[in-house]
């Protein structure tokens, strides 16, 4: 992968697509009328397209990861993987909470500590505790073959219960720190609205885009009185 772009606006970054892939994500958000299922509440502005929204809901892998691979997920746990993934792919709203990283030598761009709702977070909790898994970070603890990322040999399918504990540590777990769980009291996303309604998250997003903007401004203000006390501190000696 190529430089990353940058977003210069509060604008841009408020409402923006990750660059993680080629296949999963668009470069920038756009209406996307026809989408499937549990995607459409983001059919306004999405970071998806409708066959990437289909497969989310009828492929029983998804980016290599096979939903069943310790015996059938259950039906209200796979609804939630279903929604957060649709999240996940389609919202625009996490443009903030993008940080890039470095694989195989080139960049990449990864969400991290999203703030979830904790009620998001409970329900998602609760639909899943008592399905099993075999590994707590799906985004790195399995083995990938080639083609599909498997159980590693030496682990077992556990409860999520087991694995994980409560509810904090599966949603900040699952996916190596994707989400942050905070109270509903404070600035937080959630992982689905009703279709039709407005988008919650706008409003999130666009005021953590002000705050880092305003807080890159202070920084860079600070940086530059400091290297003209320098200046004339060195013209003086």
């Amino acid at each position: 992968m190529g430089q990353l772009r940058d977003r210069t606006t509060v604008e841009e970054l408020a409402s923006t697509c990750i660059e993680a892939d080629g296949f999963a994500h668009k470069y920038e958000p756009s209406p996307e009328p026809d989408l499937y299922e549990h995607c459409r509440p983001w059919k306004g502005s999405s970071c998806c397209t409708r066959n990437t929204s289909e497969l989310i809901h009828t492929s029983d892998v998804w980016l290599s990861l096979e939903w069943n691979h310790c015996g059938n997920m259950s039906a209200k746990c796979l609804r939630k993987f279903h929604r957060e993934t649709c999240f996940f792919q389609c919202s625009p709203n996490l443009g903030p909470w993008i940080t890039t990283i470095v694989f195989q030598n080139a960049l990449f761009e990864r969400y991290r500590d999203v703030p979830l709702c904790e009620s998001d977070c409970m329900s998602w909790w609760d639909a899943c505790k008592d399905d099993l898994t075999c590994v707590a970070n799906w985004a790195g603890d399995f083995n990938y073959t080639g083609y599909s990322l498997e159980c590693p040999a030496n682990t077992t399918c556990k409860s999520f219960t087991e694995i994980y504990g409560n509810s904090t540590n599966f949603c900040e777990i699952i996916w190596n720190h994707d989400y942050k769980v905070v109270p509903d009291r404070e600035p937080c996303m959630h992982h689905w609205f009703a279709e039709g309604s407005d988008n919650p998250n706008d409003k999130i997003a666009l005021d953590k885009a002000k705050e880092l903007f305003d807080k890159n401004q202070t920084t860079t203000i600070f940086t530059n009185i400091t290297l003209l006390i320098l200046l004339l501190c060195t013209n003086f000696m």
